[in-house]
């Protein structure tokens, strides 16, 4: 494990939680408005679900993507491709996988693609960021939870669709997906 991190059971998911300090919660707020700000101007209109601002989406998804990158100790990419947001590229790679880093507010966690072309990576990193926690530290600290990885591969032959009242979507919780320090005992 890396400093910051341990392993603890939720449920039965082991999971790996990362905490970021506030300079790197400001670094995610950085990300954000990186990326919602072409969407803004382009009038891009939220995709992240009812209620949830393309902001919320994207600042969600910066601190989880922060989190990955500084436990598997490898760089985020944090450029803005068009209205695809990472123009289909992997979010992070580590030990020669792309990495396709998913976050979710759920409890427990459920791994999410509208489609399934969307999971392009070789691997999938579901985490779980509780932004109320951040809001609660005055955005001093925030844990965000590894919660589990899944290959492509198996997603494709063992997931299930689910409706969330915006249309289906393809699912995998987390209890069926391996721990993330499987990634730092293989390489591909």
């Amino acid at each position: 494990m890396t400093v910051g991190s341990l392993a603890r059971l939720w449920g039965r998911i082991l999971m790996v939680d990362i905490i970021l300090n506030r300079e790197e919660i400001m670094e995610a707020v950085e990300i954000a408005h990186g990326r919602d700000a072409p969407k803004v101007a382009a009038g891009i209109k939220p995709s992240f679900g009812p209620g949830i601002s393309n902001y919320d989406g994207h600042i969600t998804g910066a601190l989880a993507e922060l989190a990955a990158a500084k436990y598997y100790g490898v760089e985020v990419d944090n450029k803005f491709y068009g209205e695809s947001g990472d123009g289909h590229q992997p979010d992070i790679t580590f030990n020669g996988w792309g990495i396709e880093i998913k976050s979710t507010q759920y409890d427990p966690p459920i791994l999410k693609f509208n489609q399934l072309l969307d999971f392009n990576s070789d691997i999938a990193l579901l985490c779980h960021v509780d932004r109320q926690q951040m809001k609660a530290t005055a955005g001093e600290q925030i844990t965000v939870n590894l919660a589990g990885v899944v290959s492509r591969n198996k997603f494709l032959n063992t997931c299930y669709r689910k409706s969330f009242g915006y249309g289906d979507r393809y699912c995998m919780a987390a209890a069926s997906m391996a721990n993330p320090s499987v990634l730092k005992e293989r390489s591909k």
